[in-house]
């Protein structure tokens, strides 16, 4: 699976088997996927002949179109829509300026898998934290 193409689709192929989840691949190299509830956050996966951008929520990764890449991508697509991964934001007067994404193992302990911080913030004010997780109940992997 090399092309960006073929992730979109395969993706999208997966989420036809379950017409709870909402989404929207007509955007050409893209797939937006939309969460179920309040606390959750949208998925968006952008994809041109180089690499992808995976978008959870306002936190993002790149991924280059490697074969350990595309199945990390893929993986953590699914993971994001069935609550094995979440998001802790940290704010600044309602500003976010660190997101961690949070990562389920296989013991059932959540550790910090990425991290994504903003150079620019007023460190003097008052911090406030929110989570955020979907919450589908589909079986991908």
């Amino acid at each position: 699976m090399n092309d960006e193409n073929d992730i979109i689709q395969f993706i999208s192929e997966k989420l036809n088997l379950y017409p709870e989840i909402r989404y929207d691949n007509s955007v050409k190299d893209q797939i937006s996927i939309f969460t179920n509830h309040d606390n959750g956050f949208d998925i968006i996966l952008y994809s041109d002949e180089a690499k992808s951008i995976l978008y959870l929520g306002d936190f993002y990764i790149d991924f280059e179109h490697t074969d350990h890449d595309i199945t990390a991508l893929i993986h953590l697509v699914f993971y994001a829509l069935v609550g094995k991964v979440k998001l802790e934001i940290f704010c600044k007067n309602n500003q976010p300026y660190k997101f961690n994404l949070h990562a389920l193992n296989e013991d059932g302990d959540w550790y910090v898998y990425k991290t994504m911080k903003s150079m620019f913030y007023k460190f003097w004010q008052k911090t406030s934290t929110k989570h955020l997780q979907n919450q589908f109940s589909a079986k991908f992997l």
